[in-house]
């Protein structure tokens, strides 16, 4: 774990002599005072002021696919888990909308989840860019043919819409989200695959990580420092969440 700007360092599986080598993602609490950190068997590592409310080995249950991904209900008294199939996974409670498998649909490349911020829908994306709706929403576009294979999804505020992401840092807005540029159209092409989104406070703007650790600050959002900029060199980041003050 790496915190920058205000955000405060809470704690890491190293820290707590937990020896791992397949955590996928990061997810924030509400507050930004806590994180959990997701394993690719549904292992959750909670952090903070995030509580724990369950994890797939500890109900027993083995996705067929690994785990790629995690979003908290707002009052983080729930999230929701799914993996490469598409298939979901609810804990706490965050209700069950329905999966991939559930409705037929064969993929092993959903590689993200976003919902909106009432829990009453989320859509998953896989790597061409398809987004799959499930509840109260519908999908609101996908990536065009050709894009850089796609790596993450982070839905806007008010859940009108949402941002893809692909591994070049290229941005597709759709539904409500707005534009505000990408690393292609600013003809900079990242040393590392970019594997996140961060929607800024104000939703003025937004930050992509690559997996290095490198952070490219688009619209009203700052540059708060990154991995490479402080010497430290590594290439598996996998998440990225905004902290509070």
């Amino acid at each position: 774990m790496f915190a920058f700007g205000s955000a405060a360092y809470l704690g890491s599986l190293p820290a707590e002599g937990v020896t791992v080598d397949d955590v996928v993602g990061i997810a924030s609490s509400g507050s930004g005072h806590g994180y959990w950190l997701i394993g690719a068997d549904g292992g959750v590592f909670a952090f903070g002021d995030a509580p724990f409310l369950g994890s797939l080995p500890e109900v027993g249950s083995s996705p067929v696919q690994p785990v790629v991904g995690m979003v908290p209900t707002n009052d983080d008294e729930g999230y929701l888990l799914v993996a490469k199939d598409g298939g979901v996974f609810a804990f706490g409670d965050t209700p069950f909308l329905g999966s991939l498998p559930g409705i037929g649909v064969h993929r092993d490349d959903v590689v993200g989840i976003a919902s909106t911020p009432s829990g009453n829908g989320y859509w998953l994306v896989t790597t061409d860019g398809t987004v799959y709706g499930f509840g109260a929403v519908a999908a609101l576009g996908s990536a065009p043919a050709g894009a850089s294979p796609l790596t993450a999804i982070t839905a806007t505020s008010d859940g009108g819409g949402y941002w893809i992401v692909g591994s070049d840092g290229g941005v597709f807005a759709l539904g409500d989200a707005r534009f505000y540029g990408s690393l292609p159209g600013r003809s900079v092409y990242p040393v590392g695959k970019v594997v996140a989104m961060v929607r800024a406070p104000d939703a003025g703007g937004y930050w992509l990580i690559d997996t290095r650790g490198a952070t490219f600050a688009f619209g009203d959002a700052d540059d708060m420092g990154s991995l490479p900029g402080l010497g430290v060199h590594v290439n598996d980041i996998v998440g990225a969440v905004q902290a509070g003050t």
